[in-house]
């Protein structure tokens, strides 16, 4: 499931291309239908769910104009920018979703990759990086000895003949913190060529405050235009719990259920906020699994006792209470539902 904003030792490499399912079942024949798809479609209904979310409108808007900064425009060359945040905050997704209206595709001149995307790990290294992006647009990795230097040319050159607009690094903060030096600096020089090479923008995606004190540190790279957006969880305000209701309500009415789960009831969604402490990738991943523990159960919508079986396998921290337990339900038998 991925909560995206639609358009009106180094583990292989992605590429975000994906049908997105964004279709609202609002009413008892949408629904009935819905529940009568076979169980592998319902499973990638799920899978490829869609939600408008005005927080991940401001990341989407944020790596558009990191592509193309003036509207039916060309794309940024030479430019950089950090889309930051705390892990699980959805700023993965956000990249993902805008990336998926850029897919790869063969054009006059062969193969077309507009925006490659890597992942770094805390095992990386800057070699390994390299060979990612070979992976990432489809060929085989490096010989193991080149060194950097070579590796970092190779990768523009094929990022060059490949038509390239945008690349896209993730999880920087695992390159930047907590590193030597020596590390720390052959990964700057690698970004730095990137930049100077003014042939793409780059998007950098990490957590805040590593990254950014990298940043501020680098005066050769945060001095190329630099410019970064910072995605918030949600929080405990008003404001923050209801929209984070509604976006539960929202969640709900796409999913392919013959009944509606209740998802978007303000006990429910309560309980899903405090299960995730307002990390939505969390609550997204959580209730994935649920879904497809429902589908393959028969049940007509998501139980509560599913929710509370999936939450104790998906616990994240060690003192985590039983959620969708006994005290769950009085708090939502006291609201009169369901």
């Amino acid at each position: 499931m991925n909560i995206h904003v639609p358009k009106p030792g180094q583990e292989p490499a992605q590429v975000a291309v994906q049908n997105f399912h964004e279709s609202v079942f609002d009413t008892p024949e949408a629904r009935k239908a819905a529940s009568e798809l076979s169980n592998e479609k319902r499973q990638e209904l799920v899978l490829n769910l869609l939600v408008r979310y005005p927080r991940f409108e401001t990341g989407y808007r944020h790596v558009s104009a990191t592509h193309r900064p003036v509207k039916g425009g060309a794309p940024r060359k030479g430019g950089v920018a950090c889309l930051l945040g705390d892990t699980r905050a959805g700023k993965t997704s956000i990249v993902k979703a805008y990336m998926a209206e850029h897919p790869p595709h063969v054009g006059e001149l062969g193969e077309v990759f507009p925006m490659v995307y890597v992942a770094t790990t805390a095992s990386a290294s800057t070699a390994t990086i390299t060979d990612s992006f070979y992976q990432a647009t489809g060929a085989r990795v490096m010989a193991p000895s080149l060194n950097v230097t070579t590796r970092t040319m190779n990768v523009i050159g094929r990022l060059a003949i490949l038509g390239t607009e945008l690349v896209v690094l993730d999880d920087v903060q695992y390159m930047v913190a907590g590193r030597r030096s020596d590390e720390v600096n052959r990964f700057s020089s690698f970004v730095r060529s990137l930049i100077d090479a003014k042939m793409f923008a780059i998007q950098l995606i990490g957590e805040e405050k590593p990254v950014l004190n990298w940043m501020r540190g680098r005066p050769e790279i945060s001095g190329r235009g630099f410019r970064h957006e910072v995605i918030r969880p949600f929080d405990r305000t008003a404001d923050g719990q209801i929209d984070h209701q509604i976006l539960m309500s929202e969640i709900d009415d796409r999913l392919p259920f013959r009944q509606p789960s209740e998802l978007g009831n303000a006990v429910v969604a309560a309980e899903l906020y405090d299960y995730s402490d307002g990390y939505l990738g969390r609550t997204v991943e959580m209730l994935r699994e649920a879904c497809w523990k429902s589908i393959s159960n028969g049940d007509t919508r998501i139980l509560f006792s599913t929710l509370q079986q999936t939450c104790r396998e998906m616990a994240w921290r060690d003192d985590q209470p039983d959620f969708f337990g006994r005290e769950f339900t009085k708090r939502y038998r006291s609201e009169g539902r369901r």
